[in-house]
């Protein structure tokens, strides 16, 4: 079956839904402490010194980190392989 007629034949609900569940979620502040392994005070020293990744401030006040700015973030702090 070809991918229009799959369209035509389910609901627009169904797979709009589904195209909207695989999109990378940010991830939350917190997530990224554990990641890292760092308490919140060394984050949020990072963050008033411009060292920190990307955030995004929601209006609740709460912080997310976009998946992509993080992995950007790690990889621009490699340190080189040695010679």
């Amino acid at each position: 079956m070809d991918q229009l007629d799959w369209m035509q034949v389910v609901p627009r609900r169904f797979y709009s839904c589904r195209l909207r569940a695989t999109k990378p979620d940010p991830v939350a502040y917190t997530e990224v402490l554990a990641e890292l392994e760092i308490p919140k005070s060394t984050f949020f020293r990072w963050k008033a010194t411009g060292q920190a990744p990307r955030t995004i401030k929601l209006p609740n006040g709460s912080l997310r980190i976009r998946r992509r700015d993080l992995d950007a973030w790690l990889a621009e702090r490699e340190e080189p392989r040695p010679a």
